[in-house]
């Protein structure tokens, strides 16, 4: 038994080698190739190495050839597809990414469904590696490249009664490139942003704006929380330009007090929310307008609609740390 032997054994680097030698006799993985090679071997139908069940769960493949190419592969086995259309098509589905999925600088998004039991079921992997040079993996992306894989996607999944696959309704995180990407891929799609991500959002910019620990910084950043909850909850527009006009009067008469200097940073939190959040498509993807509208294209109760991509966080998390 390892675990109560009193010895302790020390590994050469010739040991390593075996264990590497045995790991790629179990395993069918060469080791002494670059990993994008034993892909292509696989992938190549005149390589003796080619695997036909690998390959036919790959529906898009373009190998780094280049320095400047990406590596690009997407996945989704036959399974996946009949999911894609059993529970995406005309439904909702959740679209985010995830990096550290290996040490070497790829990036992994993950298109899911949820079933009747409202579990999430992965749809797609589109794995792709950052742009040469590109250090930061959250910036080695763009919207053409998460808009490649849409395409290629939905190509794969053909027509089904005449009908291109199509869902009605898909939630993101608070980036906007993934956003566009969808608008692109399936116009009609009504798009929501996750309250998680939004909260997250405002709540950093809030204490950003207004830092400083005095009474008067926590007063002004409470109310500014207490605001934002209820823009969230409004449901109509007018509404909401309303309560915002009416937060900014509040700190405007508190400019000459001692809660001056707070304020007047609450003042710029506001400017924040109406320039940015406050554009017209926009606020329907967070509001509560948004899941109304969702709830009347799925034809569901507006419970029933995804308010976070908690499922595909919490994926994310099991398959890095467990399967990978």
């Amino acid at each position: 038994d390892l675990k109560s032997s009193p010895y302790r054994w020390k590994l050469k680097s010739s040991d390593t080698r075996s264990l590497y030698r045995q790991y790629n006799r179990m395993e069918g993985v060469s080791v002494t190739y670059a990993a994008h090679e034993n892909i292509h071997r696989w992938l190549s139908p005149d390589s003796p190495q080619y695997n036909i069940h690998l390959a036919n769960a790959i529906f898009h493949y373009s190998p780094r050839i280049q320095k400047e190419d990406r590596f690009e592969i997407c996945i989704a086995t036959e399974e996946m597809r009949e999911a894609a259309w059993q529970y995406g098509h005309s439904s909702q589905i959740l679209l985010d990414g995830t990096f550290g999925i290996c040490v070497k600088k790829m990036l992994l998004f993950i298109v899911m469904g949820l079933n009747k039991e409202r579990k999430g079921i992965p749809l797609a992997f589109f794995l792709f590696s950052a742009p040469t040079g590109n250090n930061q993996m959250s910036g080695g992306y763009d919207t053409e490249i998460i808009e490649k894989m849409l395409r290629e996607w939905k190509n794969s999944l053909g027509t089904r009664n005449g009908q291109a696959f199509e869902p009605k309704v898909a939630i993101t995180d608070t980036d906007l490139k993934e956003w566009n990407a969808l608008v692109r891929i399936f116009p009609g799609i009504s798009l929501l942003i996750c309250k998680f991500h939004l909260r997250q959002s405002w709540r950093n910019h809030r204490k950003a704006a207004v830092k400083g620990s005095s009474p008067a910084h926590a007063d002004i950043r409470a109310r500014l929380s207490r605001l934002e909850e209820a823009l969230i909850h409004m449901v109509i527009v007018d509404d909401v330009r309303a309560i915002i006009a009416k937060e900014r009067t509040s700190l405007q008469g508190l400019l000459d007090t001692t809660h001056g200097g707070p304020a007047e940073k609450g003042l710029e939190h506001l400017r924040y929310l109406e320039d940015y959040w406050l554009r017209e498509e926009l606020w329907q993807s967070w509001s509560d307008f948004g899941r109304q509208h969702a709830s009347e294209l799925l034809g569901i109760p507006v419970e029933g609609v995804l308010t976070t991509t908690n499922h595909l966080e919490s994926f994310n998390g099991v398959f890095k740390n467990k399967y990978l």
